[in-house]
């Protein structure tokens, strides 16, 4: 939800950057940055470690 072109753009195209979340950006009137996602496989890989 409130993701842009412009977000799918620059990872698509350009290099990877954090995603911006449009809904809370609006809100606070300047760019909040969505928080990153862990992947469940690293949280396995350090479990096994």
């Amino acid at each position: 939800e409130g993701a842009t072109c412009i977000d799918c753009h620059q990872n698509l195209v350009h290099k990877e950057v954090a995603e911006t979340d449009l809904n809370e950006s609006i809100k606070q009137g300047k760019m909040v940055l969505k928080p990153e996602k862990k992947d469940d496989d690293d949280e396995d890989e350090e479990d096994e470690e």
